[in-house]
């Protein structure tokens, strides 16, 4: 159990070193929240391009509105195009990008899960083991003190031997009083 603690102490210690580091609590996440937030710029864009499309059919393409609505459209390709990078361009000025950082994060988070699971089945194993012995002590624990006889209760050799020779002389008395009857009907 101490060895599965170890272990999951180790494994806590460097994802937290990690996260430290990398400065991103769960990469995960982070890459889930920046494909949604990519998401909602493409659709964006699309409603953008399709306003333009629309405007350049009845109006001219220096008029004001039309302008606005080109530099919202290159500022949104602009910010599609950051948010993007941070998930995998490799020239970024982060220090790893969430593509590559996600590897180190999913082995630390893997290393981690393992860990808790070995702890888990170790304290397991320790409560049944317990369990075990305190049954087992059912079985040794004492009611009463044991002591050594004073003196021998039983056999009652004397007694025995008194019971043995009353019957042989009841017995033998028997015997010759018959062996006497019979002489004198004879």
């Amino acid at each position: 159990m101490r060895r599965a603690e170890r272990r999951l102490k180790t494994a806590l210690a460097r994802l937290n070193e990690f996260r430290d580091r990398e400065g991103i609590i769960d990469p995960r996440k982070t890459a889930d929240a920046t494909q949604a937030l990519a998401g909602r710029i493409r659709d964006e864009l699309v409603r953008a391009d399709t306003e333009l499309a629309t405007l350049k059919h009845y109006m001219r393409a220096e008029a004001p509105s039309v302008k606005m609505l080109e530099a919202r459209i290159q500022s949104l390709r602009d910010q599609l195009g950051s948010v993007e990078s941070e998930v995998t361009n490799k020239e970024r000025s982060r220090s790893e990008v969430l593509s590559r950082v996600m590897g180190s994060y999913e082995r630390l988070e893997s290393e981690r899960t393992f860990a808790e699971k070995a702890y888990q089945h170790a304290l397991e194993a320790l409560d049944r083991s317990r369990m075990n012995a305190d049954r087992q002590q059912v079985y040794i624990a004492s009611f009463v003190q044991p002591s050594l006889p004073e003196e021998s209760l039983y056999p009652r050799r004397l007694r025995s031997v008194v019971i043995a020779l009353f019957l042989c002389t009841i017995v033998w008395a028997i015997g010759a009083f018959t062996v006497q009857t019979v002489r004198e009907h004879l």
